[in-house]
């Protein structure tokens, strides 16, 4: 909330979700940028519709809007001061866009292309999710061309979209730090991650025995059990033992080599379990703790001091524990379990009858669900924020799927063959 007052870049994170949280620095207040985030996602998904279901988009958007809201944590992504609010617009945009050629005017598909290029650039992930997503497009459209006709998929518009994200992000680092870079080194954090899959302890029990090359011996048995743990607690350990992340970067590229060179079967092995711990995590709440109110009182105070009151008297803020999600939860993992079960059936019935959209769209979705469990999982920390912030995709596909499957739809299309 304060990157667009000081343009300090914390460890690990990007600039330009500051740039785009500057909206409530010119506003005043913290709920304009919910407002825009909130708005480019009903935006996104209309222009979704119109592609997968021309004249039916706004009913389509007015159909799902009910269930998005009340079954999925949708709603709670979009009224966040996260990047996370745009995770799933990038997934959506990539896949409109690949099918928008002859279904959506050119000023339309550009101003997509252009929301596409922002919502890139504002977390990390998103350029993986985003050029995963387009290399699949790119293999299908390949070996399909021969088969789908008019429903083959185009690469040149989202991956031109891509790659603007990417200058994007190295051009607003340029002006922020005087260095052009996309994202900041991640070795801390992979060293993070060898902590919550036990290779960590594994290496130093191997390589600490005879002396302390490496300043991370000094935790030798004291490891704790999570990846959040270590980085984060208590300042973690790299301010514990480095005093920054900066001065554990060197050592931690060294351990993280070393270890892919010495145990190159229990990484495989560990990104398998993490990526599955991770697709199967997608509780709504994650992350939403009253525990930084040590540092958001002081922001909302200096800078956003209409919004404090309103904060202070949340519920989130009321309760010790912070807001108990049980309840809510208690509605938006089985109704997102069913969503992706419904997913996989819908790929299926779309199969066998050869509706070659609802196929491509839906197939998609699965394989960018699995991708991001992958991405979060394994090359990360499984967190259940991470898959809850796309999972509720699976709803929009069963939408589509349940309308172009429809008999009405499929004569309409019969008759204007």
């Amino acid at each position: 909330m304060h990157l667009p007052f000081s343009w300090y870049l914390p460890a690990y994170r990007t600039l330009p979700y500051g740039v785009f949280a500057g909206i409530g620095r010119l506003a005043g207040t913290l709920w304009a940028i919910i407002t825009v985030q909130s708005l480019l996602t009903a935006y996104v998904l209309h222009e979704t519709f119109a592609v997968f279901a021309p004249g039916r988009a706004a009913g389509l958007l007015a159909l799902v809007a009910v269930p998005l809201t009340t079954l999925s944590g949708l709603a709670w992504f979009t009224g966040q001061i996260m990047p996370d609010a745009m995770t799933g617009p990038v997934v959506l945009c990539v896949i409109t866009l690949a099918f928008a050629s002859g279904r959506l005017a050119r000023w339309r598909q550009a101003l997509l292309a252009a929301t596409l290029a922002i919502a890139v650039t504002v977390h990390t992930t998103h350029l993986a999710v985003g050029a995963g997503l387009v290399i699949v497009i790119g293999a299908s459209r390949w070996l399909l061309r021969r088969h789908w006709g008019d429903a083959t998929p185009q690469v040149l518009v989202p991956s031109v979209a891509l790659v603007l994200g990417v200058a994007l992000v190295a051009t607003v680092h340029w002006f922020g730090t005087g260095r052009a870079f996309v994202a900041q080194p991640s070795a801390v954090l992979w060293v993070g991650r060898l902590v919550q899959d036990g290779i960590l302890q594994r290496f130093l029990d191997d390589n600490c025995k005879t002396g302390n090359e490496y300043q991370l011996c000094q935790e030798r048995g004291k490891l704790p059990d999570t990846a959040n743990s270590f980085l984060w607690d208590y300042g973690g350990v790299p301010y514990k033992i480095y005093g920054n992340w900066e001065n554990m970067r060197s050592e931690a590229r060294k351990i993280l080599e070393k270890s892919l060179r010495d145990y190159p079967l229990l990484h495989l092995s560990a990104a398998i379990r993490l990526s599955y711990q991770q697709l199967i995590r997608f509780k709504t709440g994650d992350g939403l703790e009253n525990t930084m109110e040590w540092l958001l009182k002081g922001v909302l105070r200096k800078y956003y001091p209409d919004d404090l009151g309103g904060w202070q008297a949340s519920r989130q803020m009321r309760q010790p524990d912070g807001f108990d999600f049980g309840a809510i939860n208690g509605l938006h993992v089985p109704a997102m379990s069913l969503a992706q079960l419904m997913l996989i059936g819908l790929i299926v019935v779309a199969y066998r009858r050869r509706e070659k959209l609802t196929l491509a769209f839906s197939g998609l979705v699965l394989v960018r669900l699995l991708g991001n469990a992958f991405v979060c999982g394994a090359l990360s920390n499984p967190n259940a924020r991470y898959q809850s912030r796309l999972v509720w995709i699976a709803v929009i596909a069963i939408a589509i799927g349940g309308h172009r499957l429809s008999p009405p739809a499929v004569r309409r299309r019969r008759q204007a063959m």
